[in-house]
């Protein structure tokens, strides 16, 4: 079975760092308070980056690690 989904990655800018899974672009743009227009034309510090992604599970497991580089 494979899923759509969107990885979200903020950075705390204390020192920490966030990456979620969200189950729809309307979700993962609430996660990082932006829209696609403010994450096109900010930066990956003040505004976090988004990406979709496709997850495959067979038999309740991932079958392919899912990699993403922070842009």
């Amino acid at each position: 079975m494979k899923v759509q989904a969107f990885i979200t990655y903020s950075d705390g800018q204390d020192g920490s760092y966030f990456v979620t899974i969200e189950g729809s672009l309307q979700d993962a743009l609430n996660q990082l308070d932006r829209t696609e227009e403010q994450l096109a034309e900010g930066n990956v510090y003040d505004d976090g980056y988004m990406k979709e992604i496709e997850l495959e599970i067979e038999d309740g497991k991932l079958v392919t690690p899912i990699r993403f580089s922070v842009e």
